[in-house]
């Protein structure tokens, strides 16, 4: 079972990258999280992964931490649940959202993804409400509160620059991880210009 790689990014192609080590290019699914953070061509990228095997085809899926995709696997163990699904699920809602949804029975919010539809979220909600790993919920829970705040003051900014609620909303989930709690206002704010 391949856990992590680490290499050189290749190529970046729609839903996938390509990442050279030991002389091979291993192809690896990522979710569009992954695809707004990657470095430059050649520079060194390194992933936790899950090799997801079947009698007619073999997958890496890519995961830039732990907790990603520990949350993963917890998404696949679902009926009706694949890993396409999965990553789609990671593509279009962060982590802190996704507890949140789960824990609170928010249906509508896991909807929202597409190629969920209501069942589909419905079996998330009833089957991974207390199965979440435990140190993810502790490690959501400590972020939320600040990562709330943030989202809530760049949203304020951008609908005061005249931007609809979808299109913030979409440019927060594609910006995801390069928005920090380190970095000002103002520069969380030219991050997300870029994704508009």
């Amino acid at each position: 079972m391949i856990f992590k790689i680490e290499g050189s990014l290749e190529e970046a192609i729609d839903d996938f990258i390509v990442i050279k080590t030991g002389g091979l290019g291993y192809q690896v699914f990522v979710p569009i999280t992954v695809l707004n953070t990657l470095p430059e061509k050649s520079e060194p990228v390194s992933l936790y992964t899950y090799h997801h095997i079947r009698e007619d085809s073999q997958k890496l899926f890519g995961f830039p931490s732990l907790d990603e995709r520990s949350f993963f696997l917890s998404l696949i163990s679902v009926s009706g649940v694949g890993p396409k699904v999965g990553m789609k699920v990671l593509s279009h809602l962060d982590i802190a959202s996704l507890v949140t949804a789960i824990q609170t029975g928010d249906s509508h919010t896991l909807v929202s993804v597409p190629g969920v539809g209501k069942k589909v979220a419905e079996k998330i909600i009833i089957e991974l409400n207390d199965k979440l790993p435990s140190t993810l919920s502790v490690h959501v829970s400590s972020k939320r509160s600040f990562q709330h705040n943030l989202d809530d003051d760049l949203f304020l900014a951008l609908k005061t620059l005249g931007y609809k609620r979808d299109e913030i909303n979409k440019c927060l989930s594609k910006a995801g991880p390069k928005v920090t709690p380190e970095k000002s206002l103002e520069e969380n704010l030219k991050v997300l210009l870029k994704h508009l």
